[in-house]
């Protein structure tokens, strides 16, 4: 991925100096800032009012996620993801995925309405009876009612949820289904992953089945290790100056992304759709977004069938009729998306019309082959050298 040299690129002091990942003593400056007896630390870092100042490299995701773990609460994916939506509201925050270094949060009211460790231990005894689970009642907390002694959610409106889930984005759940079986999610991330691709397709006006098409051609559907060397993570986030690691607050160290899981890369792509003015596309089509992550300077050239003029090697897929020696344009990156996701999913995705017939280029390619050491994807030209997919 590259950033346009017309784009307005973040202050360098959001590349993360500890390669994206916080500093540790979160938890420690949380429990100093709420004891009274404690000496006060500093205004820029945390204060008796339970204040942090964000750091390089820091998401609202991870810093609500360690701030319910000092309280003792569930900071499960689906958790976290509360608290930091609750934080941004509480903080006057529009954009949750929008915070700067040397910023101050309030962690006052974090986790209002989560349960506790032991509560969530208690629910893990839960067992199934005929065609309804249910859930043994926590032990009742001293300052609250009594808790309901059982709930009970019918299977038959699981399968009705999961139905109208596959018809609304039958691509997007069998990425996710995918993403399950090859391990690159855990089981128990499924539906919070979902949301975050939802929650950001509604944002940026496109379809979630798109992002999913464009994943499972960069990532092999969201492979938090995925990486030829050079671009990394599950759309690829790319090393060297204005380009996508660098516009995400990793230009010094890229590799770190490969840290990070699923959800805290898709902040990641939600920052690097801010960079890129992907919401004046709005409503963005697939080929526009996939042109975002391959290179948006090319997203100005309209026609269909025009000579995108992206050098390099790509996926043979991405060329008409898998010829390099013919140019990408938009009519064949469709194609070759849709082919890419139909072979993966073994499933009818809608085909894109038959590219017309373009002039041939003057430059050609080897032949990319996809090769997998552990759960680390690495593409290789067919000579041995390693290839990128960015400019």
């Amino acid at each position: 991925m590259k950033i346009s040299n017309e784009l307005n690129l973040k202050d360098s002091t959001w590349r993360a100096d500890q390669g994206g990942i916080a500093k540790p003593g979160f938890k420690q400056a949380l429990l100093q800032a709420s004891s009274s007896s404690a000496q006060p630390a500093p205004a820029a870092s945390v204060s008796a009012t339970q204040q942090y100042t964000v750091r390089a490299g820091d998401t609202m995701f991870a810093i609500a996620r360690r701030a319910l773990e000092a309280k003792n609460l569930d900071s499960s994916d689906q958790a976290s993801s509360r608290a930091a939506f609750q934080l941004a509201r509480s903080n006057g925050i529009a954009n949750a995925d929008l915070i700067r270094p040397g910023q101050v949060i309030s962690l006052a009211n974090v986790g209002a309405g989560e349960r506790s460790v032991a509560e969530l231990r208690s629910e893990r005894s839960s067992v199934t009876v005929g065609r309804a689970v249910v859930f043994p009642a926590a032990p009742p907390r001293t300052s609250a009612p009594a808790q309901v002694a059982a709930r009970v959610l019918p299977q038959a409106q699981l399968q009705a949820q999961s139905s109208a889930r596959q018809t609304a984005n039958p691509v997007m759940e069998k990425m996710l289904d995918r993403a399950v079986n090859m391990q690159f999610i855990d089981p128990a991330q499924k539906d919070a992953v979902r949301d975050k691709i939802v929650a950001i397709s509604a944002e940026y006006k496109f379809k979630p089945d798109d992002l999913a098409t464009v994943m499972l051609m960069e990532s092999d559907g969201m492979n938090p290790k995925a990486n030829n060397g050079r671009c990394y993570g599950v759309i690829q986030f790319c090393e060297g100056p204005n380009k996508g690691a660098a516009s995400v607050g990793y230009a010094d160290n890229p590799k770190g992304i490969l840290k990070l899981g699923v959800l805290d890369q898709l902040d990641l792509v939600k920052k690097y759709f801010d960079e890129t003015g992907l919401k004046k596309l709005s409503p963005a089509s697939l080929d526009d977004l996939y042109l975002t992550v391959l290179k948006p300077t090319s997203r100005k050239e309209r026609d269909p069938t025009a000579n995108l003029e992206i050098p390099g090697y790509q996926a043979a897929v991405l060329y008409p009729g898998n010829d390099r020696n013919l140019p990408i344009t938009r009519q064949s990156l469709l194609a070759g998306l849709q082919q890419n996701a139909r072979g993966k999913l073994a499933m009818d995705v809608p085909r894109a019309a038959a590219p017309a017939k373009v002039a041939a280029a003057p430059t050609g390619g080897m032949f990319i082959k996809a090769a997998y050491a552990g759960s680390t994807v690495v593409f290789n030209d067919g000579d041995g050298r390693q290839s990128d997919h960015e400019l």
